[in-house]
């Protein structure tokens, strides 16, 4: 990516403060590898997965081609890029053209993923914690500002699960906030329940309806939904559905805003999801047992009757 020389300290500002509002992902129109990179063609993006599906909007209904990229690293490098120009050059001279290595940052990412994927696996398991390693590592991978994955702790000869809720701070160095243990079904029961492929909550009373209309939908055709995430308890009448991915994925980026993040998912992954959470509650209560089901101590007047010694002595 060339970048013109009195251009760039144009792209530093404008990057930066991108950053300050919040934004941690750029879209790029590259062009040809002869153009310059047109600083005008930048848009903005709080999240990975709104990154890319304007990219795959752009790139089904105008057929170009764009790169996502995460802003720090690519600010940083351009900074870098620009200092020993600032420092040797000539008053009154042109500043040259700088050239911004993507495969760069793209390795930068890779590695980043592996490293703290690493460093938080070796953190919990020093507590004696063991992590969901891929649910970790898909996490880091997408980049996510906060999530929570599940692991086991050993104790008194049993493996008791735990809630590991990881954060990222304002240098994009993931830690780990707290350990909780994981809540009984009879501490959950009156609480919203979490269900990760939609990355939101639903009441529990709603699931079994949201479930069945996962179902009707499917029935007609719509393999696909879409929906906000992330932003708290979802209404049943949240999710919409569709024939196609692409107008799936259009209707989310149509009502994707700043405080709104609409995403896609398969009609029959969600409705398979909340199956499974049913049938697991389902199971959760037929194990707990009922007050009228537990054993009761025979009353004296019911225990069974033991032989007398005259009895014992006639056999």
């Amino acid at each position: 990516m060339k970048i013109q020389g009195n251009e760039a300290e144009k792209i530093n500002e404008v990057l930066k403060a991108a950053m300050q509002q919040g934004d941690r992902y750029v879209s790029l129109d590259t062009g040809k590898a002869d153009e310059y990179f047109r600083a005008d063609s930048m848009e903005y993006f709080g999240t990975t997965s709104g990154v890319k599906l304007y990219n795959y909007i752009t790139e089904r209904i105008d057929g170009k081609h764009r790169e996502a990229l995460p802003i720090l690293p690519l600010q940083e490098q351009l900074q870098r890029k620009m200092e020993p120009q600032q420092i040797s050059r000539s008053p009154g001279s042109e500043p040259k053209d700088i050239v911004i290595d993507t495969g760069i940052i793209h390795y930068q990412k890779r590695a980043r993923t592996e490293v703290f994927t690493e460093e938080i696996g070796k953190q919990l398991r020093a507590r004696g914690i063991k992590p969901d390693i891929k649910e970790l590592q898909e996490h880091i991978a997408k980049d996510d500002l906060h999530f929570t994955i599940g692991g086991t702790l050993r104790e008194n000869g049993a493996e008791k699960p735990y809630t590991i809720h990881i954060e990222q701070n304002e240098n994009r160095a993931f830690l780990i906030r707290n350990i909780q243990p994981q809540q009984t079904f009879h501490q959950e029961k009156d609480s919203p329940i979490m269900i990760k492929i939609i990355d939101g909550s639903l009441l529990r009373e709603t699931v079994r309806e949201v479930r069945e209309i996962l179902r009707a939908e499917l029935e007609n055709g719509n393999r696909f939904v879409s929906f906000p995430a992330g932003r708290g308890i979802l209404e049943k009448g949240e999710f919409n559905f569709f024939k196609s991915s692409f107008n799936a994925l259009h209707h989310a980026y149509e009502n994707t805003t700043d405080r709104d993040q609409y995403i896609v998912r398969s009609t029959s992954a969600v409705e398979k999801s909340m199956t499974r959470f049913l049938e697991s509650e389902k199971g959760q209560k037929q194990d707990k047992p009922k007050e009228n089901e537990r054993e009761e101590k025979p009353k004296a007047n019911e225990r069974e009757a033991k032989p007398s010694r005259d009895q014992d002595r006639s056999r």
